[in-house]
């Protein structure tokens, strides 16, 4: 990413670099956050708490040792987090009524190892409520916006971090993903979304939606930042040492010699906006102009996953949440209510059936991919559509294609790839089997350094 950009949009990579040399200081990085915050929050909604005092007296109090070249790479960075993870004596309201008057006794793991690392926390993201659902007007604070048109909604529901990324209001986020929730509102802003393997990312002190398809994960404008927040808070010492390095060192490789399976029930096969299906097969003749093999991979009809995934989500939510719901439906939005109000249809003998379809869903997934470095897929099948046209939200805001590695608990990676006639961003998404991370990553570098992925910002807002 070129230095030309302004200073909050510069990387992990450059901020260190520019700490190194004294050119800037995480002062001064974490004030162009904050000004960015000032200046478009107003219109956008990013953030449900803002702890500017906070962040300045941390960045103001890093030097020496905290920003030693041995430090973790995160150490003096800016960064936001979704409303859903604990932060010892902050709020943690879900963006939810419910939980309006609830305060955190304990960090959640992740926030505390990026704490330990010196990473600089700016805020609390809005999200959608409980983090299911969509974006919602029947809750105390508004819905985030698209920074790319703010008529239009941003994804979700890690909404306000996707958002607070995109325009520089942090230079990273971490969120949750349980049905796509990083990679929508990357895909619909026009950033990176990762999600790791199940479990890659600690879950402890998040607020859950569903236990078993819950994933934490990063937002970021590259996957060299990604990789320098994996190399804090992913689970595994080695796993983390691979991280450091590839966050240090850049891509290791290039494209060429990479097998990319191209699942076709969840790409070439489905009905999707002509320029997100043009997208992706730009992308398959740009991978393979650079020396990758494109492989064919057959799995059942995306429908099936997500009709297992859906019903599997709402049985686990309401587990979690039907007893708040059942004794105060009115703290709560109506989309919510409705989606987390059929967990209570679920069976026993019918979330045993689920369980065991997940199962074989995963094992049919990871045995296709088996062959394969990474595979392509779309993400959105849909450009956002207005925030307010709750029937556009119906029937497009679930048309993707990113649940599948949810449930199968495999690492998913969204990423920018260009812009549509309607100036607003087109991403796709690539996958790799359990435990493959940082190949992933991997790729995802190499594919930037090649130029066939790339982040822009959006227009400011004036």
């Amino acid at each position: 990413m070129s230095t030309h950009l302004p200073l909050h949009y510069w990387s992990v990579a450059q901020l260190r670099q520019a700490y190194s040399s004294g050119a800037v200081s995480p002062a001064e990085a974490t004030q162009a956050c904050l000004d960015r915050i000032l200046q478009l929050d107003p219109y956008l909604h990013a953030f449900l708490l803002t702890l500017t005092e906070q962040a300045r007296a941390q960045a103001g109090g890093l030097s020496g040792n905290r920003l030693h070249a041995t430090a973790p790479m995160v150490a003096g960075i800016p960064y936001a987090i979704k409303d859903n993870f604990d932060i010892k004596g902050l709020p943690t309201t879900c963006h939810s009524q419910s939980r309006a008057d609830h305060i955190a006794t304990q960090d959640s793991e992740a926030y505390g190892a990026l704490k330990e690392a010196g990473a600089v926390l700016l805020g609390k993201n809005s999200m959608h409520e409980l983090a299911t659902g969509g974006p919602a007007f029947d809750l105390p604070w508004p819905p985030a916006r698209n920074p790319w048109d703010t008529r239009r909604h941003p994804g979700g529901s890690s909404s306000g971090s996707g958002v607070a990324v995109a325009t520089g209001m942090a230079c990273f986020a971490l969120g949750t993903d349980t049905s796509g929730s990083v990679r929508h509102p990357a895909t619909a802003c026009g950033i990176v979304g990762f999600k790791p393997t199940y479990d890659a990312i600690s879950s402890h002190g998040i607020v859950p939606l569903s236990r078993s398809l819950d994933h934490p994960g990063v937002l970021a404008r590259s996957s060299l930042d990604v990789a320098a927040v994996m190399e804090v808070v992913g689970s595994g010492h080695a796993e983390r040492q691979r991280y450091a390095q590839l966050a240090r060192e850049g891509v290791p490789r290039r494209l060429r010699g990479y097998r990319v399976g191209v699942i076709g029930a969840f790409s070439t096969d489905l009905d999707a906006d002509p320029e997100i299906m043009q997208a992706l097969h730009d992308m398959l003749a740009g991978l393979k102009q650079a020396g990758c093999t494109l492989v064919p991979l057959q799995v059942d009809p995306l429908a099936t996953y997500a009709m297992t995934a859906r019903t599997l989500i709402g049985a686990e939510a309401y587990m979690d949440h039907g007893a708040a719901l059942e004794a105060n439906p009115q703290h709560f939005c109506v989309r919510t209510r409705a989606r987390i109000g059929k967990g209570k249809e679920c069976t026993a003998e019918q979330f045993a059936a689920l369980r065991e379809e997940q199962r074989r869903l995963s094992s049919q997934l990871q045995q296709a991919m088996s062959g394969v470095d990474v595979a392509i897929t779309l993400s959105s099948l849909h450009f956002p559509c207005s925030i307010d046209d709750e029937a556009a939200i119906n029937t497009t805001y679930d048309r993707q294609a990113r649940t599948p590695f949810n449930l199968a608990g495999m690492p998913a990676l969204a990423v920018p790839a260009g812009q549509g006639s309607n100036a607003l961003p087109l991403g796709l998404q690539f996958a790799a089997n359990v435990g493959a991370d940082v190949a992933l990553l991997e790729f995802g570098a190499a594919l930037e350094a090649e130029g066939l992925s790339r982040f822009v910002p959006p227009p400011d807002l004036q």
